[in-house]
């Protein structure tokens, strides 16, 4: 099931490195989001969480992953760039290293 949820005060800092973790669990239909360690709770997914979005549909195994950008709002004259550095991937949260 395609699905959203859009934080109105937990915003994104931009301008900067940000450390993103984020969780999908399978078996009990979750998804969780933290940036810099910190939980961005008002997109988080699960069978308790108010409106439509109540199960998050995934594969039990992950086979094949993409990792990238994709904007799907109107066209901007704003540039957008982001990139993507020290990619881990585990079967437990890892964390943020401490800022330097």
């Amino acid at each position: 099931v395609d699905c959203q949820r859009t934080a109105t005060s937990e915003p994104v800092p931009t301008k900067r490195w940000l450390c993103w973790e984020w969780s999908f669990d399978a078996d009990k239909s979750e998804t969780h989001l933290w940036i810099d360690g910190q939980a961005m709770t008002q997109v988080d997914l699960s069978a308790q969480t108010p409106g439509s979005c109540k199960t998050v549909q995934g594969p039990k195994l992950f086979n094949k992953l993409v990792i990238g950008w994709e904007v799907y709002t109107a066209a901007s004259e704003v540039d957008q760039e982001a990139f993507i550095d020290d990619l881990v991937i585990g079967d437990a949260r890892v964390g943020c290293p401490d800022p330097p």
